[in-house]
């Protein structure tokens, strides 16, 4: 026979167990040559003797009646190296059987524990020394089994919802004697499942149904004795949670450079998903924007601050990131560009300007983060409606170095102006505050300001230039007064239209008396009242 020390040494373990509890019995050793199936009768509880040397195996026949569980223990004594075995009835050599428990751990302790049901098994007591015998003890404990397995459930690691409707149950079994054999499983109160082996996890699968959904389960031990059913529920929940954009707007560029997001969203999130994954910022290179993430679960609102400060006038496509719902959807929101330019501003020096005459007036100001040679246009507001409609009045660049700068104008009336930026890739558009203009018009007397004395029936001329020239309501007066001139009352008021350089000339006959002429505009809301000095005849 060929030693069984190299074919069964590496056999795994099995735990050992306390015969407490088995009925005594009477004790008989084992036949010196019962060293192969069918063995000695096992009669009694316990059998000594020696293995090891030229006897290398001692072989017991148990015959049962009914299921028992077998709890079996070897002791050697110091220096044995042993092994042990158990055969069922089917085996007819211990040396091409193949045992269905074993313990082949180095030393001469080997235990373990077998669930048996009705029939003849062999137990096998192999010496593995081969220098010489060592004296062993084997206790043997045929008992019931009382005790039906313990069981409890855990549907995908304890969460109350998922998004699946396969899931993962944890099989929380423990059985102290006779081991766990089989389990099986219904789902939402259908048909029991088949027996199965026993699992550590199991797979259930529901109708893809939104709501509560049950999970039942029962194992079984080596005696047969059935669990009570256990179960546990977990809620389906397909429903994306979606998201909401708050700020910024989508119909506005940022201004700062690490501006802040926040979504409101349908139903509440995972508390632990909103971090610095919770949404995806990325350039059109893929290049990833990093930030933080803080989550209100009474608001539902998820704040993410931008952590790195965002390259002006590149468009960075904000999208779902990691964030999830309770169940484990993916948050919904959708997909926007954002963009960060500069903020620049055009700062009036003044709210109220008056223009006189045909003299170009100045319009201070002064900007900021705008670079030298930007083109700042000047606008005339011709329509209050809405957001009123401007014309181009005029353009100035931005001068280097910074400061007040200025633009002349030459209104042609009185109007509101404002100076504006049109923005480009890297910085907003800008617009100052409105700007009040009042043109004030001057009249100015062409040729002598003296008493002009002239004779009765002498054909005159009276002349005057209107600055600018585009003022055109014009009303040349006549007035009598008395010879120094000190009281005048007008007598004649007639309309003219200046020429192209704004000039009015009117000829006139005059007749006895002191008499002036006067060029005069109404005030109006495109000008001030404006009028000339009086041109004074005195006729004789």
């Amino acid at each position: 026979m060929t030693h069984r020390s190299i074919g069964l040494a590496l056999a795994l373990a099995c735990s050992l167990f306390a015969a407490a509890g088995a009925n005594p019995v009477s004790l008989r050793a084992a036949e010196d040559n019962a060293a192969e199936i069918p063995g000695t009768l096992w009669s009694g509880g316990r059998a000594s003797g020696s293995v090891g040397g030229s006897s290398y195996d001692r072989v017991w026949r148990l015959v049962l009646t009914e299921a028992r569980v077998a709890l079996v223990q070897l002791r050697g004594e110091a220096g044995a190296e042993l092994g042990l075995y158990l055969f069922d009835g089917s085996a007819t050599s211990v040396v091409s059987g193949t045992p269905i428990k074993q313990s082949a751990q180095p030393g001469g302790s080997q235990g373990f524990a077998a669930p048996l049901a009705a029939g003849t098994y062999y137990l096998d007591v192999n010496g593995r020394n081969e220098e010489r015998a060592y004296a062993f003890t084997l206790t043997v404990a045929l008992i019931l089994d009382p005790t039906p397995p313990f069981l409890a459930l855990d549907i995908a690691d304890g969460a109350g919802r998922v998004s699946s409707a396969t899931v993962s149950v944890a099989v929380n079994a423990t059985e102290s004697l006779s081991g766990l054999e089989e389990m099986r499983m219904r789902v939402d109160a259908g048909g029991w499942g088949a027996w199965q082996p026993f699992a550590r996890t199991a797979q259930a699968t529901f109708a893809e149904t939104e709501g509560e959904h049950r999970v039942e389960m029962q194992v079984t031990n080596g005696a047969g004795l059935v669990s009570a059913t256990a179960s546990d529920t977990v809620i389906l929940d397909l429903t994306a949670p979606v998201g909401s954009l708050l700020s910024p707007s989508l119909s506005s560029l940022v201004s700062v450079s690490r501006p802040m997001i926040r979504y409101q969203f349908t139903e509440p999130l995972r508390r632990s998903s909103w971090g610095g994954s919770a949404i995806s910022i990325q350039d059109a290179s893929g290049n990833v924007i990093r930030g933080i993430g803080s989550y209100d679960p009474e608001t539902r609102i998820g704040t993410y601050s931008v952590a790195e400060a965002l390259t002006p006038g590149v468009e960075y496509v904000v999208q779902g990131g990691s964030a999830r719902d309770r169940a484990g959807n993916s948050i919904v929101v959708e997909p926007w560009v954002l963009s960060y330019r500069f903020r620049p501003r055009i700062i009036a020096g003044q709210t109220k300007l008056t223009a006189v005459g045909s003299t170009p007036a100045r319009i201070v100001f002064e900007t900021t983060a705008l670079p030298a040679g930007a083109v700042i246009l000047l606008e005339r507001l011709t329509s209050e409606a809405g957001d009123g409609t401007w014309e181009p009045a005029g353009e100035t660049r931005v001068e280097s170095g910074g400061g007040p700068q200025s633009v002349s104008i030459q209104p042609p009336e009185s109007g509101t102006y404002q100076l504006r930026y049109l923005g480009s890739a890297t910085r907003w558009p800008a617009v100052s505050a409105r700007i009040r203009v009042t043109l004030a018009p001057r009249i100015v007397v062409l040729g002598s300001r003296e008493i002009r004395t002239v004779a009765v029936g002498a054909a005159q001329v009276v002349s005057f230039q209107v600055l600018p020239s585009a003022v055109t309501d014009l009303t040349l007066v006549r007035s009598r007064c008395n010879a120094s001139f000190t009281r005048c009352e007008a007598v004649e008021r007639i309309p003219v239209m200046p020429n192209a350089d704004g000039v009015v000339s009117y000829a006139w006959t005059p007749t006895a008396g002191a008499w002036t002429w006067r060029l005069r505009t109404p005030g109006t809301a495109e000008h001030r009242e404006a009028r000339s000095a009086p041109v004074k005849y005195a006729v004789r």
